[in-house]
């Protein structure tokens, strides 16, 4: 659990889909919902990682209507 505005904030429920093709690949499916939304850099940093050494690549959006 992290904190967000000060605030204990869940990560783990935003994050669909996590998997590491190969050691210098991380790959991942994350929710945006109304009232939360999972940022790449949050889940790099939670295993770890330095998102400044990162190189984020979104490869698909995808939006669902009601």
């Amino acid at each position: 659990e992290r904190q967000r505005r000060g605030k204990p904030y869940d990560l783990r429920p935003l994050i669909e889909d996590l998997r590491a093709p190969d050691a210098q690949t991380l790959d991942f499916r994350l929710a945006a919902r109304a009232n939360a939304t999972g940022r790449p850099e949050e889940v790099l940093e939670a295993l770890g990682l330095d998102p400044l050494t990162a190189r984020v690549h979104r490869t698909r959006l995808i939006l669902k209507t009601k």
